[in-house]
């Protein structure tokens, strides 16, 4: 192993030498060219694409192919001696596709002016689509009303947004998607979650891949999803952004304080420059984007954090503040002195923001062209968010009255890598990459663990019958790093029909994670603090225990897993017009860690320490195999169909391998066990689809789908002992889940001389996984022998039907609008009712939330002046303002209403009681009628923003 991490280390000194499109990252331009009088074919045409060094000589055939170019609109020529110049502009073209580009040249002077024609901005009918892939350009993404690649992604047929916002593809989890940077994996093995993201104006190109994908893509189930960035050109290049506004909306209630509007509230700067630094040798490009929200969520700030209360009768025998159940709330009883008798709560009352948040994202790249067939790229990332723990969620408004010491979660991500590209031949390339990725996530109300403003559990005191905290601090902490090296070697070649992809990949990672919950003792015994102690003046401090255990107060462990990776893919050119892909690829990954087969055998004996992990072995090396097969073939001269198949792996989040990996717990709960010994989660996916054209800028597109889905990790409750009365919980391979559905796609392009495009996308699935409640029904019994039954429901995030469309008005360089809106039926939760009302236990997800809409706009006007390009433009979020509930009571299924309102009026009697006697300190009454009626359950209301932006 140690000559491995020599070899990996030698090869990115290798890469990172004065030395790169990425396999995965750059297209190819293929076609015919012909005289123009006789239609036979010209051997010897020389064609290249406009301001790079690319290009090929048409053979005996009169055929030609360019490897390796970027994404994005070019300009190709075809020249021959006898023949005039023949130019096309606006040629787009797509990472991981064959833009075909046929030449007529007709006879003359090759000097004469040379034929310039305008070319399709992108082919309407892609024959060579074998597998489902959406490649969605910078001009698109700058023309719609989005502010995030993830909008751009859940407009994709096949693809469901969770009330969460997180994305699904084909019925996956969230943590089933690669996501790559220029072709190399930015994933985080911890969660299986993006270590990085990227901001919409450092991208050239966004392609998303789901469901059946090539060889080359690993680590995924669900599907692929691949930023290609924009290079510096041939001429200087600055453009600044920005836009800023507010949620403006009629529904004061349940949105507090939402009539009061702030025009910076809610704003983004977004800074792009490019151009080069030698010409045609050295280019650079940078972008930047700060954002700030300051959110739609508020709360007031009665109470502070040192304000916890205490009941009258709670205080010891002689102290002067004791009284009889019924007095007044003392707040602050260890904050104020005895002497004061009445105990007010210090907050100011001001109004804060509580799902607020701010992040910043920065990308610069060089580019060192070295010669006409070997370039240098060096590109780098960071990304850094802050923002509340739990910010926009239901549980958030606990906090609505004490805003104050809640954690925040601050994750910032550095991505490295520099990659080398040689192309020796014009039917050959190969590329070199080293990447180096850092990710650092905390989560703690304060950076200190011995911060003085920490305080004891007994703080966290709600007000009498509601969840409205008066006082104490979070106490959960957390402090995640994990590091990836990895390196990936690429070649492609083109001969004759074929063309061949090849690659090598390691990935060598380290993830060091520390988590618990703080608690206090007294520094003289180590003994736990009541807050009678601390009345009576007995001192505490933090203390955080370092035992660690998945039940217990501490969690931690460093491990350095391993993952290798090799693929080979063949993409056969039948008769130019059947595309045939066979792939293989290979994958193998060490756990570097231990796993106990005989963990039943050990818990069932008490040990004194806790520990159960005495017979521990090396974690099994995993290796898999996963062949890809897939085809499109013409069935008219604007149609196609094709078919693909194949296996994917992908590994479980190693935040659940890892889960005590040191097997502690006690006999008295249910510890949780992680199992480094767990399988590779893999599935079987087949796919049949259509495209047509229906004219000339008409397509429809239809696919039917079927993912089956096994080996799911997830955490089995044991029961072990002679009698089966000792229970634990280990993760293992059990669950199963499968996904069908079909999905059909409208495309309207804007034709020369229109304005108008536009997209309608609509996807009927099911998505379904074994059930997961009621948790105590779920079980193994060691001693029987048996296991509970088991069946399939709907996965909490499925959407049975969502349509999505955008829609573009356009005149270049004078105006645009365009709008992007979804109807989508409501997530799967679980009936609930009080068994005194409805003795029914229901099937877990068994009902539907109420359907969801929403419209986003965007109206732009350009004004040009010179080489320079002005705009003002507004973009409006839910434009129709629209209360989408994203999350219900289960005994209601409704966002605002819950039955307890009719069944428990008495429910909150003695707080209204003190409310109507003029206590001090306490809430209106107000926020006691609409206790219920959240706001965290509902999504964003109506947010526009004013905006402007400058170009040369």
């Amino acid at each position: 192993m140690k000559h491995f991490y020599r070899f990996a280390y030698l090869l990115l000194v290798i890469c990172a030498l004065p030395l790169a499109l990425f396999a995965g990252s750059t297209g190819k331009i293929s076609g015919h060219v012909a005289d123009a009088s006789t239609k036979e074919a010209l051997p010897g045409v020389n064609v290249r694409v406009e301001g790079t060094t690319l290009g090929a000589v048409t053979n005996v055939e009169g055929r030609y192919v360019i490897l390796n170019v970027q994404p994005g609109r070019v300009t190709v020529t075809a020249s021959f001696i006898g023949y005039k110049k023949h130019s096309v502009k606006d040629i787009r073209v797509s990472s991981d596709f064959t833009t075909t580009l046929d030449f007529v040249l007709e006879q003359g002077d090759i000097e004469l002016d040379a034929v310039v024609v305008q070319g399709e901005r992108s082919p309407l009918i892609r024959k060579d689509l074998t597998n489902p892939v959406a490649s969605v350009s910078s001009e698109a993404i700058e023309e719609l009303p989005v502010t995030s690649i993830d909008q751009i992604i859940g407009l994709q047929a096949g693809t469901t947004v969770d009330d969460d916002g997180s994305i699904h593809i084909r019925g996956g989890y969230g943590n089933e998607i690669a996501y790559t940077l220029n072709g190399i994996n930015i994933n985080n093995p911890y969660a299986n979650t993006r270590s990085v993201g990227l901001a919409t104006n450092a991208v050239q190109e966004v392609s998303i891949s789901s469901g059946t994908f090539n060889a080359e893509y690993g680590s995924a189930l669900s599907g692929v999803v691949n930023y290609v960035t924009k290079d510096g050109g041939s001429n200087l290049t600055f453009g600044i952004k920005y836009y800023t506004g507010d949620h403006v909306s009629n529904h004061t209630s349940p949105f507090f304080n939402i009539d009061k509007i702030n025009p910076a509230n809610v704003n983004r700067t977004e800074a792009t420059i490019g151009g080069p630094i030698i010409p045609d040798v050295l280019s650079f490009y940078g972008s930047g984007v700060y954002n700030w929200n300051g959110g739609y969520l508020y709360g007031s700030r009665l109470y502070r954090p040192e304000d916890g209360y205490l009941s009258r009768e709670g205080f010891p025998s002689g102290d002067p503040r004791r009284g009889t159940s019924s007095d007044p709330l003392y707040f602050g009883p260890l904050r104020n002195t005895r002497d004061d008798l009445v105990g007010s709560p210090s907050g100011d009352g001001s109004i804060v923001a509580l799902n607020w948040s701010r992040s910043y994202n920065l990308q610069g790249n060089l580019s060192l062209r070295l010669s006409s067939d070997m370039k240098l790229k060096y590109e780098i990332v960071y990304d850094n968010d802050l923002r509340p723990r739990n910010a926009g969620n239901s549980s958030m408004f606990n906090s609505r009255y004490r805003p104050d010491g809640r954690n925040l979660n601050a994750e910032k991500g550095w991505f490295h890598s520099v990659e080398w590209t040689h192309s020796p031949s014009t039917n050959f390339f190969y590329t070199i990459k080293g990447s180096y990725i850092t990710n650092e996530f905390t989560s703690r109300a304060f950076e200190d663990a011995a911060d003085p403003r920490y305080l004891p559990s007994f703080y966290l005191t709600s007000l009498p019958g509601t969840s409205y905290l008066t006082g104490g601090t979070d106490l959960y902490r957390q402090l995640r790093k994990t590091k990836t090296l990895s390196g990936k070697i690429d070649a492609v070649a083109q001969w004759d029909i074929h063309e061949f992809k090849a690659g090598f990949e390691f990935r060598s990672h380290r993830i060091d994670n520390t988590e618990y919950t703080l608690s206090f003792v007294n520094p003289v015994d180590l003994t736990s603090v009541t807050i009678t102690d601390a009345l009576n003046g007995k001192q505490y401090v933090p203390f955080v225990s370092l035992i660690a255990g998945g039940e217990s107060n501490f969690v931690g462990f460093d491990f350095k897993p391993l993952q290798l990776a090799a693929y080979l893919q063949d993409k056969v050119e039948l008769f130019q017009s059947i595309i045939l892909n066979l792939g293989l690829r290979y994958d193998y990954f060490d756990p570097a860690a231990s796993y106990n087969p005989k963990i039943s055998e050990e818990f069932a004996v008490p040990d004194p320490n806790n520990n159960y992990g005495k017979n521990s072995l090396a974690a099994k090396k995993k290796h898999m195999l996963a062949p890809r097969v897939s085809v499109s073939f013409p069935i008219t001269d604007q149609g196609t169909i094709r078919f693909s198949y194949g296996h994917f792996y992908q590994l479980g989040s190693l935040s659940s391998v890892y889960q005590n990996p040191f097997y502690v717990g006690t006999q008295n709960s249910v510890p949780t066990f992680g199992n480094a010994n767990v399988d590779p989660q893999r599935s079987v996916q087949y796919e049949l689809g259509l495209q047509q054209g229906l004219t000339d800028n008409l397509k429809i597109e239809i696919t039917g789908y079927y993912k089956d889905v096994r080996d799911y990790i997830y955490s089995q409750r044991i029961l072990a002992g002679q009698n089966g009365d000792l229970a634990y919980r280990l993760l293992t391979n059990l669950n199963y889940a499968n996904t069908r559905g079909i999905s059909i796609s409208l495309l309207k392009r804007r034709s020369p001389g229109d304005i108008f495009s536009a997209t309608v996308d609509y996807t009927f699935q099911i998505a379904d996984g074994n059930r997961t409640e009621p948790v105590e029904e779920l079980y193994f019994s060691e001693k029987s022998g048996q296991l509970t039954e088991t069946y399939l429901v709907p996965f909490s995030f499925d959407r049975s039907h969502t349509i999505t469309s955008t829609l573009t008005l356009n005149q270049p360089d004078d105006w645009s609008i365009s709008a992007i809106g979804y109807v989508r039926t409501g997530t799967p939760y679980t009936p609930s009712f009080p068994s005194d009302l409805v003795a029914i236990t229901f099937i877990q997800n068994s009902d539907r939330q109420t359907v969801q809409w929403n419209v986003d706009l965007k109206a732009e006007k350009f004004f040009s002046f010179s080489d320079m390009t002005f705009s003002l433009f507004v973009q409006v979020d839910n434009v129709f303002d629209v209360k989408n509930e994203t999350s219900v009571y289960a005994n209601s299924g409704r966002a605002l209403y819950n039955i307890e309102q009719v069944r428990n009026p008495a429910q909150f009697s003695n707080l209204r009681d003190r409310i109507n006697r003029g206590q001090q300190g306490l809430i209106a009454m107000s926020a006691l009628d609409n206790y219920y009626a959240n706001p965290g359950n509902l999504s964003q209301p109506r947010l526009v923003r004013l905006g402007a932006s400058f170009n040369f």
